[in-house]
């Protein structure tokens, strides 16, 4: 051939769907295959690469059918979808060249043997691949296409036979591979993808030829204009998108939905909205349609009420509306204006200040009350609501007020319902020190008898003041008890009144008398014509209190008694108030004259105290003695009494204190007695004798006795004792801790001896050596089982031992002379101890020996001498 033909042969590889994104297709100019791993990340890029153009417009589409004619079928869907991608892609951006590209479906060995693109399914492409396409292409045509189906890829689903047939028929078309991760012409399978606005622009570039008329390579990459949003054109059905448009109103700044429409992509359509829309359950407010704009933008798209629309993409249309609110003005006096206003206009409101009614009536401006309140009449304000305003006026009326004297005061405007005080000031005119002008009243209007109206403004008022002529009159005492003074009307009958009594705060008084002048007379009260100032003098007698305070009664009680008056007082020195009480008088206290004793003069106010003391009668009996002593004791006060712990009577014989019996009962000899009330009292006491206690046998051991009252008292056999008169229980006789007592009880009457038993032995014993000598001087002691020495001492020269032992106890005896001892049980049947020998034994012993050597040397001198 004369021009150089560049054929390439573009394998696309669909990997097997198991990996999260399978890839399809990749290509290269040559032939070879690229069958690597790739890791995959999410990519919305909006570019494609392009491999070419076909230089016609009708393409014819061969498929070869399969014995499963599912697969023959979702083929020529796949060639269906693009062309139907196409319409609705020219429908949507006016890129109406592009619907001249149209396709000629044709099944071999039906009706049809060739075709410029040749779909063919094959068992396998080997490891991953889903599809391949191999295009024949000379300098950006492309003259013919082959392409190839995996069936072990597809394995009968229908969604991934689609999406490798529409990929494959892509790359047939022209289109290469994008990196955005969601495109159908991504080099990864990606199920559930469908042509996209990314393709089917890049196939207008591709194909503006088309427009053009001529032919023009197309470009290696396309990017998606900024016009045009990212779109897949298809539903999952094949069926062109459906977009959602949403229509809001925007009310007062306020948006609201008020639609939303369902399209299928490319369709037109028209919205229409009310010019006027009035505010809901308000008759003051109302909105005018301004113009729709986009959401989200201020900017107008249209001023028409009816908008037009073909949407490329889900979108939010705003009908704009401005708001107009109500504006109603009361002016009063039966005019207003009610008028729309535009939201945000200013607006200047004015009302007349002042209304004259009549020449006493007016009204007068004091505020706008309303949406606004203001006290300016006149007002501007802007309009953000709906404004309704009320001139209020305040009714005023007209206050006369006339006078030949001083100046009136009240007169003048007041709005209708002031209380308003109405007078003349001065309201009272001197002449001289005894005459004058007396402002007596109003008249006019109305009548009054009052220097001071108070009324309350409903009307016009006009009045005019009555002045008269008044006279001083004076009522004064000689001692000055009254003294005033007061003015009456000229030519007027009085009636002149005395207090008939004056009370001073300090306890003084004064009793009316009678007139002095200038008419005598007993009457408290005169009726006289006065014509002129005038002088009255009545006569009072003073009087003083005298307050007399005492606890009991006296013959002088509290009271009013004449200046000058002497009162006797008789007081006795005590009162008897009931058995064992008393009152003392102690005298009397205050601010009183006292005059001879006690007698009081009356000179002023005053009082006397007169003080008294309560006493209570303490009798103390003399107890043993007899006879009792007495003593008055102020109440409350505080008295020892004692009484002597011992009293001696003899050198054996005294007296013990137990205690104190009547209303006190008390173990203390020393009393401390706070006396409220009569009280009687006796010491009581119990006889102590001096005793001394023997036993018999006579032993030393300590006695304890328990007396009647439960005290304890030990001693012992060898001292004298202090007890109580009385029975006592013998509760121990203790010998060698040993109790040994037999009596039980001693009763004690006298001072003396007392005998009690004991349970002690006195057996004899007998000491004697081997010999049946007698042993004198041994040591003797009689032991207890525990060890314990109940009696010890020594044999006489004729070695007898006197023993003292308790009955039954004892059981050894142990006997010791120098370094002889000897133990032996004790027997009181048999009282003899052995012992190994003896006083006498040895000085028996002695003389034996000293005989027997005097007759060895007395043998040895015979024969010495013979």
């Amino acid at each position: 051939m004369g021009r150089r033909i560049l054929g390439a042969v573009l394998l696309f590889f669909l990997f097997l769907p198991y990996l999260i994104h399978p890839p399809l297709t990749p290509h290269s100019h040559n032939i070879t295959h690229i069958n690597e791993t790739l890791e995959i990340a999410e990519n919305s890029s909006r570019s494609i690469d392009m491999i070419g153009a076909w230089r016609k417009s009708v393409l014819t589409v061969l498929i070869a059918p399969t014995s499963d004619e599912r697969y023959t079928r979702w083929a020529g869907q796949a060639v269906d979808w693009w062309a139907r991608a196409i319409e609705t892609f020219t429908a949507l951006y006016n890129y109406s060249y592009l619907s001249q590209l149209r396709f000629v479906k044709l099944v071999e060995g039906v009706n049809g043997t060739s075709g410029d693109i040749v779909i063919r399914y094959v068992q396998t492409l080997g490891e991953r691949i889903c599809g391949a396409a191999y295009p024949y292409i000379v300098n950006g045509e492309i003259r013919r296409v082959a392409i190839e189906l995996s069936k072990e890829c597809i394995a009968g689903r229908e969604e991934y036979a689609i999406v490798v047939a529409l990929h494959e028929f892509g790359h047939a078309l022209g289109l290469g591979h994008t990196e955005n991760s969601k495109d159908l012409m991504y080099e990864y399978l990606v199920p559930g993808s469908r042509p996209s606005t990314l393709n089917l622009y890049a196939l207008a570039v591709a194909y503006s030829w088309l427009d053009a008329g001529y032919f023009k390579r197309p470009p290696e990459q396309v990017s998606l204009i900024e016009e045009i949003d990212y779109l897949q054109l298809l539903d999952v059905d094949g069926l062109p998108v459906k977009l959602r448009v949403r229509i809001y109103l925007d009310l007062n700044g306020e948006e609201q939905l008020y639609k939303t429409i369902i399209v299928t992509a490319g369709e037109r359509i028209s919205i229409n909205v009310d010019t006027l829309i009035s505010g809901v359950n308000n008759d003051s407010a109302r909105f005018l349609f301004a113009g729709w704009r986009l959401r989200g933008s201020q900017t107008l798209i249209s001023q028409n009420v009816t908008l037009s629309i073909k949407p490329t993409l889900n979108a939010d249309y705003v009908a704009s509306f401005y708001a107009e609110y109500r504006v109603v003005i009361d002016y009063g006096q039966g005019l207003f204006t009610d008028e729309w206003v535009r939201r945000g206009h200013r607006i200047y409101v004015a009302a007349p200040y002042l209304v004259n009614l009549t020449s006493s009536e007016r009204l007068v401006f004091k505020m706008w009350k309303g949406s606004v309140n203001s006290t300016s009449n006149a007002i501007e304000l802007i309009v953000e609501g709906p404004v309704r305003l009320s001139a209020v006026y305040q009714r005023e009326f007209l206050v006369e007020v006339s006078s030949e004297i001083g100046v009136a005061v009240g007169a003048g405007w007041w709005p209708e319902g002031t209380i308003l005080n109405i007078t003349v000031s001065p309201s009272i005119v001197e002449i001289n020190e005894q005459n004058r002008l007396f402002l007596k009243g109003f008249e006019g209007t109305f009548y009054t008898p009052s220097q001071l109206v108070s009324l309350n403004i409903s009307s016009p008022v006009r009045l005019t003041a009555i002045w008269i002529v008044q006279h001083l009159v004076r009522v004064e005492s000689p001692g000055r008890e009254v003294s005033e003074s007061f003015w009456v009307d000229h030519n007027s009958q009085t009636v002149i009144m005395a207090r008939p009594g004056i009370v001073w705060s300090n306890g003084t008084q004064a009793v009316f008398a009678g007139w002095l002048s200038p008419i005598k007379s007993t009457e408290p009260y005169l009726v006289v014509n006065i014509t002129a100032p005038s002088k009255f003098v009545p006569e009072y007698r003073r009087y003083y209190y005298v307050d007399v305070k005492s606890t009991y009664p006296v013959n002088v009680s509290p009271g009013w008694y004449q200046e000058g008056e002497i009162l006797e007082l008789s007081i006795p020195k005590s009162i008897e108030l009931d058995a064992g009480r008393r009152a003392v008088f102690l005298g009397a206290t205050g601010g009183a004259t006292i005059v001879d004793g006690l007698r009081l003069k009356v000179e002023a106010p005053c009082g006397i105290i007169l003080h008294w003391r309560e006493e209570v009668l303490v009798v103390v009996e003399g107890g043993v003695w007899g006879g009792e002593e007495a003593l008055w004791v102020p109440v409350n006060q505080t008295i020892m009494l004692h009484a002597p712990r011992i009293i001696a009577i003899s050198e054996d014989e005294s007296l013990e204190f137990v205690k104190w019996s009547g209303r006190v009962e008390s173990n203390a000899s020393m009393l401390s007695l706070k006396v409220e009330e009569s009280i009687r009292l006796t010491p009581l006491y119990r006889r102590l004798y001096r005793v001394s206690v023997t036993t018999n046998p006579p032993i030393e051991a300590s006695i304890l006795l328990r007396g009647e009252n439960g005290a304890m008292i030990r001693f012992s056999t060898e001292e004298r004792a202090w007890l109580p008169e009385g029975s006592f229980e013998v509760l121990e006789i203790d010998w060698h801790g040993r109790d040994v007592k037999e009596t039980v009880s001693l009763n004690v009457t006298s001072p003396g001896r007392y005998m009690v038993n004991v349970s002690v032995a006195r057996p004899a014993v007998k000491v004697a050596d081997f010999l049946g000598l007698p042993a004198p001087f041994f040591q003797i002691s009689v032991q207890r089982p525990d060890g314990t020495v109940e009696w010890d001492g020594y044999s006489d020269g004729y070695g007898n031992v006197a023993l003292h032992v308790a009955k039954g106890d004892a059981v050894r005896l142990k006997a010791g002379w120098m370094v002889f001892e000897q133990e032996d049980t004790f027997n009181p049947l048999e009282p003899v101890v052995r012992v190994p020998i003896g006083l006498y034994s040895l000085l028996l012993y002695t003389a034996l020996a000293f005989v027997a050597c005097f007759l060895v040397a007395w043998k040895k001198f015979s024969a010495s001498a013979s």
